[in-house]
């Protein structure tokens, strides 16, 4: 740890390593998945509004759906907090 750096930043940066770590791991576990439920006609609940459906039928959609909006809005964040841009308060 930095000593400059204050404990947010380094826990965001820790969440950051953590989803590299599941964006690497989700397609391999869902292709393996895929493998013993064979449709994803039971991914469309009330709930996902087609969301997991969209997942179990395309899981390439990870990176640019889920964790580049993720990457995207925890690097603002740090670089908010480290004072690199000003914060416009939209996300």
């Amino acid at each position: 740890m930095n000593p400059k750096e204050s404990l947010d930043v380094v826990e965001v940066k820790t969440i950051i390593d953590s989803l590299k770590y599941l964006e690497k791991q989700l397609p391999l576990a869902i292709r393996r998945w895929k493998k013993k439920i064979k449709t994803c006609d039971w991914a469309v609940t009330h709930m996902s509004k087609g969301v997991l459906k969209s997942l179990c039928e395309n899981p390439s959609i990870l990176h640019s759906e889920i964790f580049a909006p993720l990457y995207s809005f925890l690097n603002t964040y740090i670089a908010n907090r480290e004072g690199r841009i000003a914060f416009t308060g939209r996300i």
